[in-house]
């Protein structure tokens, strides 16, 4: 396995043997990331218990740990789209998790990762390279801090929305945070667009890519879509089925498989234009979604005829969207703002799965407080004709604003002006030579 000669470093080229030790801990990074989300939700209910958590305080568990990680995306322009990985995660999440919580405790959802990131930590530490000279070393400890302000808009963002069921959406609880959150992020990108372009952490430039916006829309159905799925049926299937937390976690199983399954299907972009892929992607999430509005009894079979094929496809299509999308916001964008274009990317999938959440629980609250409470269905039927809703608007933008052809080279050019001199960031062909020959045919 070779890689392109597009990462610098202080002391002369990377060799091979560093760059795959590199790529195994990028891919761990992911593993960690979906192993974690998949194993908190398989935990919640127990969590739930120990501390005696509403179903709107339990969901801050889960956001806590997206808008953590989507804040060091933005500050650190991170790099990683390695969806077979998260597929294996996905997987191996529900199981383990299970496990721990069924035979041990809770607690050893925690201390596993704990366990894992540690080494692979050291292995960060002696193998990644240090930037030099890049314009990102000349930001100050107060700009890079000042990089987490949309982080902590979105914070406010979601206290308003999971608080506004239980509180009362007129009170000053939920209206002062909510208009705060909006200003803030007004404020952030109004701050973005007067800096240089190499100290911003969302250069404003970036929007304007050749199908950026669009494609950063769409980053943020896919972890959206799993969030809902899980953090609805693991509680369902617990709470109200009383399934034991291992026999839910082996039902969770086809979310994963059938995302690792298909996180292998790159290459079709270079004979089908990502926009219908991704189209075929959001087909397969709104089928997938209808299915789960009928899944609501533990009644013989309808697991199988309902949530099963509703997980396999949902699940199948999320991932057709997070894969062909990574691969078409690469193709069109400058090798130069590969790091950057990653990092934003990624951080609107956390985004979207963080505020997401926060709409589902808020919308889930309010429906069973009219209609039958917890233990009834309607709550969670609700927050799944929101999510089609969600997936077909995001459908109808790709099929409008999407353009197909070979990226304008005028546009790209302009984009990546003055960014040659970013010191480390991984290029990986994506900008110059498009992703598994997707400039052979365009994008």
């Amino acid at each position: 396995m070779s890689f392109p000669a597009s990462v610098s470093a202080p002391q002369g080229a990377i060799s091979d043997a560093r760059r795959l030790v590199l790529f195994a801990v990028f891919c761990l990074a992911m593993f960690l990331d979906t192993f974690n989300l998949n194993a908190l939700f398989a935990a919640i209910p127990a969590l739930q218990e120990h501390f005696a958590l509403t179903a709107s305080e339990a969901s801050w568990v889960i956001s806590a740990c997206q808008l953590t990680y989507a804040s060091f995306l933005l500050v650190a322009r991170a790099l990683g789209i390695f969806g077979g990985v998260g597929g294996i995660g996905n997987v191996l999440g529900a199981i383990i998790s299970g496990l721990f919580v069924q035979y041990a405790s809770y607690r050893w959802v925690f201390w596993f990762v704990a366990i894992v990131a540690l080494p692979s930590a050291i292995v960060c530490l002696v193998f990644i390279p240090d930037r030099h000279d890049g314009p990102g070393q000349s930001l100050s400890q107060r700009e890079k801090l000042r990089n987490l302000d949309l982080v902590g808009a979105l914070i406010l963002f979601i206290f308003a929305v999971t608080s506004g069921p239980s509180d009362g959406w007129g009170t000053g609880q939920v209206i002062t945070p909510l208009v705060i959150s909006v200003l803030m992020v007004i404020l952030f990108f109004l701050w973005k667009a007067h800096i240089p372009f190499e100290r911003a952490a969302v250069p404003p430039r970036t929007w304007f890519l050749p199908n950026f916006a669009v494609l950063f829309g769409v980053s943020l159905v896919p972890y959206m879509w799993w969030n809902t799925a899980m953090s609805i049926f693991y509680p369902l299937w617990q709470d109200v089925f009383g399934w034991s937390v291992i026999k839910s976690a082996v039902h969770m199983v086809p979310i994963g498989i059938a995302a690792l399954c298909v996180c292998f299907t790159g290459p079709l972009a270079r004979w089908v234009s990502p926009k219908w892929l991704i189209t075929f992607g959001n087909v397969l999430l709104i089928a997938g979604t209808v299915l789960f509005c009928f899944a609501d009894s533990d009644a013989p079979g309808v697991y199988w005829r309902y949530a099963f094929p509703g997980l396999a496809l949902g699940s199948a299509g999320a991932m057709f969207v997070y894969t062909h999308s990574n691969i078409a916001i690469f193709a069109c964008s400058p090798g130069a703002m590969a790091g950057i274009v990653g990092a934003i990317f990624n951080c609107g999938c956390e985004l979207g799965a963080s505020v997401g959440l926060a709409v589902d629980t808020a919308l889930e609250a309010g429906v069973e407080l009219r209609h039958g409470g917890f233990r009834a269905f309607e709550g969670r039927r609700a927050t799944f004709y929101w999510q089609i809703a969600v997936v077909a608007l995001e459908a109808v933008a790709v099929l409008v604003f999407y353009r197909t052809g070979a990226p304008r080279n005028n546009d790209v050019a302009q984009a990546g002006k003055d960014v040659s001199g970013c010191g480390t960031m991984v290029e990986m062909d994506a900008g110059d030579k498009g992703l598994n020959g997707a400039d052979e045919k365009g994008v």
